[in-house]
């Protein structure tokens, strides 16, 4: 539905209201009515009684519908938390094939991923700088195939790497 007939009080409410349902984790808001209140004023300054019984019931009539559950659900809200939930789930089953085959490596297939940008930021050797390749990290390209293990690791895991004999 259409907001450009709202004025600027109703606007900023509805606006709230939005970002109380997203919140919500569920998409809806409270069908309390002295507790949508009650969250509303902790949003909103000079908001009392009067301007929620003015703007609060014609803005949830209009863009919310009330579930079985006295709360207030906004249809759009509702979708982009399902959309975002299901991108969600498709990125952490990636993460976990992509682990999948880093699971020789002491249990840490479940450290977040940090891609290695070593092979596409230091192609050619840097000849304008004054530090050694061994002071700034950088090294020699590995031959392909091989598992580069100087990448944006934590000192912990390259020195536990290291140990290992892995590094």
């Amino acid at each position: 539905m259409d907001t450009l007939d709202l004025d600027l009080d109703e606007l900023g409410v509805y606006f709230i209201l939005i970002c109380l349902a997203w919140k919500n984790g569920s998409g809806g808001v409270s069908g309390n009515s002295a507790v949508l209140k009650k969250t509303l004023q902790a949003c909103a300054a000079n908001f009392h009684g009067h301007t929620y019984n003015r703007i609060v019931p014609k803005l949830l009539h209009r863009y919310f519908q009330l579930g079985e559950d006295n709360i207030w659900y906004q249809k759009r809200v509702v979708l982009e938390l399902q959309k975002a939930r299901k991108l969600s789930a498709k990125q952490a089953q990636n993460v976990n094939k992509r682990w999948a085959r880093y699971k020789d490596f002491n249990g840490l297939a479940n450290t977040t991923v940090i891609p290695n940008a070593y092979h596409h930021t230091h192609n050619k050797k840097d000849t304008s700088s004054t530090n050694s390749d061994s002071e700034n990290g950088a090294g020699p390209p590995q031959a392909v195939g091989e598992k580069e293990t100087k990448s944006m690791a934590s000192p912990e895991l390259a020195a536990s790497l290291h140990r290992k004999g892995w590094a």
